[in-house]
């Protein structure tokens, strides 16, 4: 099922949202099931219990972004960046945060003062304690809400939430509602089908990859040009850099005499494009590479 933003039956939507927990298991992703439990039960609590000065630890940060980066794409620095920040120091900026709310744009504000900390971590951590308010700022609600899922200043979250407030505004109206979490997540859990599915032509085949003579031309290439042929027509990535290397200094190519380093990088493209173009059976053990 595809979700468009402009739908206004709240049916649709409420499907949309049911699905969300069998999408985050058919992710397969050590620890999210855990870690989404934890952001979306375990943390609000936490922070509820504090009021009414709420504030975020260290710890409770690092878990949170363990759940950002598990949900979407795994960026390992923004982990340690968070991970090394003074608890104080942590708990202080999220303390100046959600006092700052309703005012989205000072909270976000107070946090991004932390490293590693930008608009959609921040986003993430206003949800958790306020979600009727300030939705997690995630790529794939970006990209149905507003077309664009890699611009993560502070003005496009705010547009983002005021998008997602207006559509849960819009839907309370038509039926049972919460607010824009829960709408992030229905586009989401949407999202995330969407790219699971196979491809697929209008005439409803599944789609077959084609590739362009170039990359014919580059396996050929390679194949008689490097006369890369080893044992029984097997050869193996070291054998690619390793064998021979300053061998292939000053060879001519394309007309000029190449260093070492324009051969290396040589290779290295001509090697992508014949996997790509399936000319080289990939074996997943030890890396050979066969050519046909």
């Amino acid at each position: 099922m595809e979700l468009e933003f402009k739908c206004s039956d709240v049916g649709v939507w409420k499907e949309a949202l049911s699905s969300y927990d069998s999408r985050i298991e058919s992710l397969n992703k050590p620890e999210l099931v855990s870690l989404d439990q934890f952001y979306r039960i375990k943390l609000p609590c936490l922070l509820h219990d504090r009021d009414p000065n709420p504030y975020l630890t260290t710890s409770e940060l690092s878990q949170l972004m363990k759940w950002k980066l598990s949900r979407g794409k795994w960026r390992p620095r923004l982990l340690d960046f968070v991970s090394s920040l003074d608890d104080s120091v942590v708990k202080s900026a999220s303390e100046k945060a959600f006092k700052s709310l309703p005012d989205i744009s000072k909270a976000v504000k107070e946090l991004t003062v932390l490293k590693g900390v930008g608009a959609a971590t921040a986003s993430a951590v206003l949800a958790a304690y306020a979600p009727d308010i300030a939705p997690f700022m995630s790529d794939e609600a970006m990209e149905v809400a507003l077309g664009n899922s890699k611009d993560y200043s502070l003005k496009q979250y705010l547009l983002f939430a005021t998008k997602l407030q207006d559509k849960a505004k819009e839907l309370k109206l038509k039926g049972e509602w919460d607010g824009p979490s829960d709408i992030e997540r229905a586009l989401w859990s949407c999202t995330v089908r969407a790219k699971s599915q196979p491809e697929k032509s209008s005439s409803g085949k599944k789609r077959k990859r084609k590739c362009s003579r170039m990359f014919y031309q580059n396996a050929e290439y390679l194949a008689e040009s490097y006369n890369l042929k080893g044992k029984n027509g097997y050869f193996t990535f070291s054998d690619i850099f390793q064998i021979n290397i300053e061998g292939y200094e000053g060879r001519v190519i394309g007309g000029e005499k190449q260093n070492r380093g324009y051969v290396v990088s040589h290779l290295t493209k001509l090697i992508l494009a014949c996997i790509i173009a399936d000319r080289l059976l990939l074996v997943t053990e030890f890396g050979h590479l066969s050519i046909p």
